[in-house]
């Protein structure tokens, strides 16, 4: 089981469940989660990133910066053949920024516009609507107690972080699943959301990689808003971007402290059976010999401007690291991609 925080953390907070309401229109949805095989069916909900493209003034949609999405649409459909539930729950999710508690999730009704508005509409059935919202909601739910469980590592910096920002990215690979895909771990993840935590003053961007396990899905359920168990057809791996040494410092920790690592979704506070924590190699370097050894790594990551860039170099740095925490998977990789580091980052 992994250490517990401190009293201060997040993690100890009981928050109440929250309930169903009707939302101001000031109060914006989360994204949904999208399974690839169905992504005509499910991506419209989701505020994914697009680059812009010359429109006609009267076009013009009003785009929340948060979570890339126009004002909540709660009008039923032209040729809509059933009516839809326009009650909104609120999450557990602390917003930050604006002013209101919790970030809110979208309607039945919100998510079927959305997909009509982005054009992904076609054989979506209004029946469905109900279990799509409830996915979606356990889902974000779910993301929140793993960001949780890597702020825990901060509690007396900062013992309250908030959401302040989201943005969906199913078409880019971040480094880590590129390294699971070409080393076979994982087939492509089917989804992918950048998170931004503000951590009392500092943001942190956290990476969420959604993978489908298709073996698991005669056991999902319809879940209950915290349920961590309904759907164990997606798997989730969160955690904080290589953005900074602070981040990198983290990862490291639960690479080789018996804490054991959030990103399953079954440790902590919020597991519930016991689990055995992995246990470093006896020839895992410590902290500060990684540190040293990978120095120009790190400065590479801290230096780089653009996505290519910055993929490359969080990947000769994640290289870096596992060549000592980890060496036998390192040395497979190698052995799968080239005889250097350069050739596997560059596939």
């Amino acid at each position: 089981a992994a250490t517990t925080p401190p009293s201060g953390c997040p993690m100890h907070s009981d928050s109440a469940a929250p309930t169903n309401s009707a939302a101001t229109s000031a109060a914006l949805s989360g994204c949904p989660v999208m399974r690839k095989k169905n992504a005509d069916a499910e991506r419209g909900g989701c505020p994914v990133k697009r680059p812009a493209q010359p429109v006609e003034e009267s076009a013009v949609e009003v785009i929340n910066p948060d979570n890339m999405m126009p004002a909540p649409n709660q009008e039923p459909a032209d040729g809509q053949a059933a009516s839809l539930s326009t009650e909104r729950v609120a999450s557990t999710i602390p917003r930050a920024g604006d002013g209101l508690e919790t970030w809110t999730y979208p309607s039945e009704q919100m998510f079927y516009n959305a997909l009509l508005r982005k054009g992904k509409g076609d054989g979506v059935q209004e029946q469905t609507m109900s279990a799509v919202v409830a996915i979606h909601n356990n889902m974000n739910e779910r993301a929140w107690k793993q960001v949780l469980e890597w702020e825990a590592m901060h509690c007396d910096e900062c013992a309250a972080p908030k959401l302040v920002r989201f943005v969906g990215r199913p078409e880019e690979l971040s480094p880590k699943a590129r390294f699971k895909v070409a080393l076979g771990l994982r087939a492509r993840p089917f989804d992918r959301h950048d998170w931004t935590v503000d951590r009392c003053g500092k943001e942190v961007r956290y990476i969420l990689d959604y993978y489908d396990l298709e073996h698991k899905q005669r056991e999902d359920r319809l879940p209950e808003l915290h349920d961590i168990n309904s759907v164990p057809s997606i798997e989730m791996d969160v955690r904080p971007a290589l953005d900074s040494p602070s981040a990198l410092l983290d990862r490291l920790k639960m690479l080789i402290t018996p804490a054991g690592n959030p990103a399953s979704g079954e440790v902590g506070s919020f597991a519930k059976t016991p689990i055995d924590p992995p246990k470093a190699p006896p020839s895992a370097a410590s902290s500060t010999e990684i540190f040293g050894r990978c120095r120009d790594a790190m400065a590479a990551v801290s230096q780089c401007e653009g996505e290519r860039e910055c993929s490359q170099a969080q990947i000769s740095l994640t290289m870096c690291i596992a060549a000592q925490v980890c060496s036998a998977e390192h040395a497979a990789f190698r052995a799968l991609k080239g005889s250097t580091d350069a050739e596997a980052v560059a596939a």
